[in-house]
């Protein structure tokens, strides 16, 4: 079996479990159950997948027809399915985001239900993420309707202004910087990174990672592959676009979503020389 496929099945299983457990970790649930809800044979690909997992101590049995998830298997299928919502809720405030900015700043952009269908998220799971985003005053949904409201287009920003390329606690300076830069692991420092490059110095770099991604296999490839080419077209057409354009953002949105979903899929580290440039290209405080 696929390495990634099977990382990705291990994942599901998980977070499969925890739906049957309901909350009372104490008890066992259904095999056979479990493996119809990935889609998984019993018999087969279940056996492997069990064994290594019993083997991280993450599941328990003692009839392989009843399995149960230890403490520690609770704790990661919880970080499993946390970091599943939390990407798809980052996925429809980006499209929100950039729907918003697509049009002239007096139009009022409305998008339906409907309208999110090429994100792949289930109509019950979209309803329940929008109905939580409107609770928390970052989205307004009604009547199968939503729209982002300013703290919404703030939080995107802030998020993907605060996002680092490669999740440590310095910054890699592109372009001028103003005062002294510490590198390395666990150093802070406030620094003034101003990166007036032209936005077309990174298409080359763009159009390797786009090669890159076409090059693997893995489930989300069809979604990270348009929001790149939509990247690309954004470069393409604001060729001297800077950090404090608008366009910047909507570049930086696209970016991490794809990325996220690479992340997610284990695949990310085979383009990552790829990744590095055109993150750190973009991903930078606005002066």
């Amino acid at each position: 079996m696929d390495h990634f496929r099977e990382k990705k099945l291990r994942e599901e299983y998980l977070v499969a479990l925890l739906e049957l457990h309901n909350g009372n970790y104490g008890s066992d649930v259904s095999n056979r159950e479990a493996c119809a809800k990935i889609g998984i044979e019993y018999n087969g690909e279940a056996t492997r997948i069990c064994q290594y997992l019993r083997r991280e101590n993450l599941v328990t049995w003692v009839s392989f027809e009843r399995i149960a998830l230890t403490p520690a298997g609770s704790r990661e299928a919880e970080r499993i399915r946390d970091l599943r919502f939390k990407k798809k809720e980052d996925r429809i405030l980006d499209e929100l985001y950039n729907r918003y900015n697509s049009v002239p700043p007096d139009i009022n952009v409305i998008t339906r239900v409907e309208e999110f269908e090429h994100l792949k998220i289930p109509d019950n799971e979209l309803r329940l993420i929008l109905s939580d985003l409107d609770e928390r005053g970052l989205v307004y949904f009604r009547d199968d309707q939503a729209d982002i409201t300013h703290s919404g287009l703030r939080y995107v920003e802030a998020r993907h202004r605060n996002h680092s390329p490669r999740g440590d606690t310095y910054t890699m300076h592109i372009g001028n910087v103003e005062g002294g830069v510490q590198q390395g692991p666990n150093n802070v420092q406030n620094v003034n990174i101003t990166n007036y490059q032209p936005i077309s110095e990174i298409l080359p770099d763009l159009i390797k990672l786009i090669e890159g991604v076409r090059a693997e296999s893995f489930d989300e490839k069809d979604d990270v592959i348009r929001d790149l080419t939509k990247v690309q077209e954004l470069v393409l057409s604001n060729p001297q676009a800077t950090p404090k354009d608008t366009v910047w953002t909507r570049i930086s949105a696209k970016l991490l979503t794809a990325k996220t979903s690479m992340d997610i899929a284990g695949v990310v580290v085979k383009t990552y020389p790829h990744w590095a440039k055109v993150l750190e290209f973009f991903i930078q405080p606005v002066p």
